[in-house]
């Protein structure tokens, strides 16, 4: 009886939306069942009222019986066209309260209380080129948990109307059945639609769920960034250590997105296998690969790094500098004290910008020596930067050095750093 019905209203909503919006639904009244309970025949007839609160009455009604209206659904259904308000604000059978004013929102509030009974209806309309009908389907079908769902809620993640996309994302997120996951990764192996597939990825990830690990890892080879930054995501979520490859060739994504997500999920899997593969990256041809793999590296804090930083502190490409740099925060050795304060005399702003801080907070003796190496450079630039961060570390061993610098150098606001390092350490001369 209902795909019956359910048939005919193509041919009513066209009806509906080429003309005047209809004020009821948009099946014939006669074609009411005349075999129904009188309480839900009834019902549904004053679907049919001229008065937008009698009609919003009616559809907070058939959504307090849930399942037992669902004779109703595709009169319901119909009524997404409707352009009434209503004030009535009910809850369906969860507990839900629809609080919506638009009598078709309404209408899918009350077909999702239905649940399965009102899925067939809502398919015939989840395709419809009218957006507002798309939306209202694709709403009601996420708030039914049945496993049937996921393949239109799927392929409405690409849709082009946001609210339609946002619905079915929802949906989605929504089902509790465990057999959510089969359809959807089949939906992200198959679906043509990118903008479909980097949504399933991202609501993959959100359920744990292991079966999806392995369509994840074939995701991160997508023609489409969005995709493979999304499947990353997923598998940083997942943390499962059979990513691992996959992700570390994920840091050579040529997105830099991409490459920030594959290089965050590694962090969260913490596998200590990933740490030589990453090192390797730290010679690719791309500043960008190598840059992202010294980051994963600073933060997975693996000693087995710290060769081949202090080797990228040499690096020709400033921002790979920078990263190395900042590495050394988590895996210092004494052996990068040398080359690290060499780098007081890089030019590059990108270095600059991290170094003095770097070394301020790394503070090991090791240091010292090197900076008070420094205090006799001939660049003032560097004697200035050494100064400042000799009074940071606060290591009295270079006292009698500020003490002459900041009464001889012969420029002005090198002295001036000189004696405030020495005035920080408590040291500072009578003026």
């Amino acid at each position: 009886m209902i795909g019956r019905i359910g048939q005919a209203l193509v041919v009513c909503w066209s009806l509906a939306w080429c003309g005047a919006s209809l004020a009821q639904p948009a099946i014939p009244k006669d074609r009411i069942p005349a075999d129904l309970p009188e309480n839900l025949a009834k019902l549904i007839a004053q679907l049919y009222e001229t008065h937008p609160e009698q009609r919003g009455l009616a559809i907070a009604e058939l959504a307090r019986l849930g399942p037992a209206a669902a004779p109703a659904a595709p009169f319901l259904v119909a009524m997404f066209s409707d352009p009434g308000q209503s004030a009535v604000i009910f809850s369906d059978p969860l507990g839900r309260r629809g609080t919506a004013t638009s009598l078709g929102l309404k209408a899918a509030i009350a077909l999702g209380a239905i649940g399965p009974a009102a899925i067939d209806p809502l398919l015939q309309t989840v395709r419809s080129e009218t957006p507002k009908l798309r939306a209202l389907a694709v709403h009601a079908l996420g708030r039914i948990n049945d496993p049937r769902i996921v393949p239109p809620l799927a392929e409405a993640l690409g849709d082009s109307v946001w609210e339609v996309e946002r619905d079915a994302l929802e949906g989605l997120a929504l089902i509790k059945d465990g057999n959510r996951v089969g359809p959807m990764i089949e939906a992200l192996a198959k679906s043509e639609n990118a903008k479909a597939r980097e949504s399933l990825a991202q609501v993959l990830g959100l359920f744990g769920d292991p079966r999806a690990v392995e369509p994840l890892i074939s995701a991160l080879k997508d023609s489409e960034a969005g995709v493979r930054r999304r499947a990353a995501e997923a598998l940083g979520k997942l943390r499962d250590r059979a990513a691992t490859a996959a992700l570390i060739d994920g840091v050579a994504d040529p997105d830099p997105a991409a490459q920030r997500a594959a290089s965050e999920a590694l962090v969260r899997l913490r596998d200590p296998a990933s740490v030589e593969p990453l090192i390797a990256k730290l010679k690719d041809e791309r500043w960008l690969t190598r840059s992202q793999a010294a980051k994963v590296l600073e933060r997975l804090g693996d000693r087995r790094a710290m060769d081949p930083l202090v080797e990228l502190l040499k690096d020709p490409h400033p921002e790979v500098r920078r990263a190395a740099v900042q590495a050394m925060l988590r895996v210092y050795d004494p052996k990068a004290a040398v080359p690290l304060v060499a780098l007081l005399g890089d030019t590059a702003p990108e270095v600059q910008s991290v170094l003095p801080e770097t070394l301020s907070r790394i503070r090991h003796p090791s240091l010292v020596e090197p900076l008070l190496e420094a205090l006799k450079q001939t660049d003032p630039k560097i004697r200035a930067r050494a100064a400042q961060i000799l009074g940071q570390i606060g290591d009295h061993r270079a006292a009698e050095a500020l003490k002459n610098v900041a009464t001889s150098d012969e420029v002005l606001e090198v002295r001036v750093d000189a004696y405030r390092a020495l005035r920080r350490m408590g040291l500072a001369p009578a003026k």
